[in-house]
């Protein structure tokens, strides 16, 4: 870069990985001479930056948060395993019961009563778990639910009957319920924005591992051990293990701190996550938390109770909410992936492998097969979807809180805004070019400052 009054913009066709600190962010470094704190910026001047720069320049942050979602093996594990371990003939013998001409089989009482308390499991934590998170902590949140998975995985090993596996099921959903409201929050908060909707959905890796490694190892299980179920259950212990080791390491959120006014301590958090990012200014960056907090304060006039989620720009949150959740159980997910094992050994399938992962690749070629119009199926409920998902759920990608906020409350249509050009924005580009530094222009075309 440089020494020109006009410096080149931070947009870089083809950036190059290593040479990123020597150009934008040493551009970064120094723009924030006389600082920004003062102006009240509530968008970061990281993001400006590339995705494959953010990731980059942000890469610990990366890597904790990918460390933070170790515990989503447990969910692919326990959702995975609920169709395949309750196929194995070990099992079926221990947990079933005997026929008229003594053949065992698993009662469906108890087969749908498993699955229905991992899910209560969930609804008890999601009833308190916010308030919990908030009043305690994000890490306090993660020891929690390490704790109900290791009661429920100690259940589940030394179970001996159905209702105490039934206690297994209820406590680990319980942990998994934790799971996916705490961790999500805490990649939410600590991301960059511009690399926040990949991270905050990076979690479903780490579950579709957990879910492949049960797949594998009961195949595996059935063929040799077809009498040992405990042997996937003691293995449970290791993701236990493994999330505990990951979550202490990892720093609280900056933004419980600041919530609670604790600046010292949210400062401290945030050199431990982004400390080694040449440029960051950690003064300013507090400002932006301080200011959107601040907002959220504004907003909250009056005391607020649980119906104000259905109430004016509220209500188009929960629904944005309430649509991608109820896309997945009207598509028939949760019967998929709980039972498929069981049925296809009912049906005469022997090897659970088979109906899990090689199956799914088999699906495409056995559509064909049978005819195309067997898609129409599919179409019945995805068409409809898609177009309420259209009219309901936005794109959040690069956007900060502050303009999430702004956006909902402006009442901008969901499919506009992408287009939409926010005040934080606005602020953002003004601000730069006072300061004389370069920034990413609100249209999207190259410019450089004056």
């Amino acid at each position: 870069m440089g020494n020109d009054e006009t410096s080149p913009d931070i947009v870089v066709e083809k950036p190059a990985i290593g040479h990123v600190e020597q150009s934008v962010l040493e551009e970064i470094g120094h723009a924030k001479v006389d600082g920004y704190v003062s102006y009240g910026l509530a968008k970061s001047r990281f993001d400006n930056l590339t995705i494959p720069q953010t990731i980059w320049t942000f890469k610990r942050v990366v890597l904790i948060i990918i460390s933070v979602y170790t515990g989503y093996i447990c969910e692919g594990f326990e959702l995975n395993s609920s169709g395949s371990v309750i196929a194995n003939a070990g099992f079926i013998k221990q947990f079933g019961s005997g026929d008229t001409a003594g053949v065992r089989s698993l009662s469906a009482t108890w087969v749908s009563t498993w699955s229905a308390l991992l899910n209560v499991g969930q609804i008890l934590t999601f009833t308190h778990i916010s308030w919990f998170a908030d009043k305690f902590g994000r890490k306090a949140s993660f020891y929690l639910a390490w704790t109900w998975l290791a009661i429920g995985c100690m259940f589940l090993n030394v179970a001996k009957s159905p209702s105490v596996w039934a206690l297994g099921k209820l406590c680990n959903g319980a942990g998994i319920g934790v799971l996916q409201v705490t961790c999500q929050i805490y990649a939410m908060e600590v991301s960059p924005n511009k690399i926040r909707g990949g991270l905050v959905t990076f979690q479903a890796v780490w579950s579709d591992i957990g879910g492949i490694i049960i797949a594998v190892m009961m195949q595996q299980l059935n063929s040799k051990y077809p009498d040992n179920y405990l042997l996937a259950m003691r293995i449970l212990w290791a993701p236990v293990g493994l999330m505990l080791i990951c979550w202490i390491l990892a720093p609280e959120s900056p933004w419980f701190h600041a919530r609670h006014g604790n600046k010292n301590k949210a400062l401290k958090c945030m050199k431990q996550l982004y400390g080694g990012v040449k440029g960051y200014d950690f003064e300013e960056e507090y400002s932006i938390i301080e200011k959107t907090i601040e907002h959220e304060k504004d907003l909250l006039t009056s005391k607020i109770n649980t119906l104000e989620i259905f109430k004016g720009v509220n209500l188009k949150r929960t629904l944005t909410v309430m649509v991608l959740s109820a896309a997945q159980q009207l598509a028939g997910l949760v019967i998929i992936s709980t039972y498929s094992t069981y049925f296809f050994s009912l049906a005469g399938l022997t090897d659970p492998f088979l109906a899990t992962v090689i199956l799914a690749y088999a699906t495409p070629p056995m559509l064909l097969a049978m005819g195309v119009k067997s898609g129409f199926v599919f179409g019945a409920f995805s068409v409809p979807i898609c177009i309420i998902m259209w009219l309901t759920v936005p794109e959040t990608k690069g956007r900060s809180a502050a303009e999430i906020d702004e956006l909902y409350e402006r009442k901008i249509p969901v499919w506009r805004w992408t287009k939409t050009v926010t005040a934080v924005e606005e602020e953002m580009q003004t601000i730069t070019q006072i300061k004389g530094g370069s920034t990413r222009p609100i249209n999207g075309a190259k410019t450089h400052s004056a």
